[in-house]
């Protein structure tokens, strides 16, 4: 999961960063706490997580959709 975080991460262009986390790429995907995902970023991570299981062929993948 770290290097698709990564992945995933350096595709949305985080960088150079400016300092200001309530607007671009930074803004749509992270709450200006810079922690927590706003709903387009926690929708991307739940993606990646998905489809992390379904390739790795894990039981839990039976439940998602």
């Amino acid at each position: 999961m770290q290097t698709l975080s990564v992945s995933l991460d350096n595709s949305q262009r985080f960088c150079p960063h400016n300092g200001d986390y309530g607007s671009g790429p930074v803004g749509a995907f992270f709450c200006n706490d810079r922690t927590h995902f706003e709903t387009h970023g926690a929708q991307q991570v739940a993606r990646l997580v998905a489809g992390d299981v379904r390739r790795q062929n894990l039981p839990l993948a039976a439940y998602l959709k």
